[in-house]
């Protein structure tokens, strides 16, 4: 069972779709793709199923999300963003400048409104195709392992979604539609990381984003792949 507390939502009354990819994810062995199928709603018991490609979650009838071991390697990251840059760019944030533009400002991963949650958004790195940010998790989302996988996958979820936008304002927001990925090595609390996110193509309404969180000299302790969906 699993249930998303309001405090982790996304859009409203929705939950964040890094976390629910980040809590369905640790029902898989090793890493795992998430694809969302509905908006998870908050403060419900949700049903995990495990079957023989993967696990599933479900409301009631209704199967919100699915997630399936993952055995290729990462894609290729781009070269590290120093941590200096990294918190230069954040500043640079739309949505850091301009909070008011910020469709979802609730938001656990990015919203500038949500005082508990990462508040990661990810500004232009000069002369690079990407966006940076810095990130230091609090000891509260962490537990002997290091911080929480949920967690890291919010970290990468929202600065991917970001950083293939771009700072210009859209017509209609962009919402995760599937997610990949690969956590390589712990990470702790209180430490700083450099967070990336940048386009990796698209087509229509669709978006694909590579994100990946960086140590302090430059090694990725975690990388994702996602498809971002914009709304009608």
């Amino acid at each position: 069972m699993i249930i998303i507390e309001r405090r982790y939502s996304g859009p409203p009354d929705c939950g964040n779709g890094g976390y629910v990819g980040g809590m369905i994810a640790a029902h898989v062995d090793g890493n795992a793709e998430v694809t969302l199928r509905k908006p998870t709603p908050l403060d419900v018991e949700l049903t995990v199923e495990r079957h023989a490609g993967g696990v599933r979650m479900r409301n009631g009838d209704t199967v919100i999300a699915t997630a399936a071991p993952i055995h290729d390697e990462p894609l290729a990251t781009p070269s590290p963003v120093s941590l200096a840059d990294a918190e230069a760019a954040g500043e640079r944030s739309a949505l850091r400048q301009r909070p008011e533009t910020h469709p979802f400002p609730g938001c656990f991963g990015c919203g500038p409104e949500n005082d508990g949650g990462l508040r990661i958004m990810v500004g232009p790195v000069p002369g690079r195709d990407l966006a940076a940010d810095v990130w230091i998790p609090d000891a509260t989302l962490a537990d002997s392992d290091g911080v929480r996988p949920e967690f890291v996958w919010t970290a990468l979820d929202c600065s991917g979604g970001l950083g293939a936008i771009g700072q210009e304002s859209t017509s209609a927001p962009y919402l995760l539609g599937r997610m990949a990925v690969w956590r390589l090595a712990p990470v702790h609390p209180g430490v700083r990381y450099a967070v990336v996110g940048r386009r990796e193509g698209g087509t229509g309404r669709t978006l694909f984003a590579g994100s990946a969180i960086y140590a302090a000299d430059g090694t990725p302790v975690a990388v994702a792949r996602s498809t971002w969906i914009q709304l009608t």
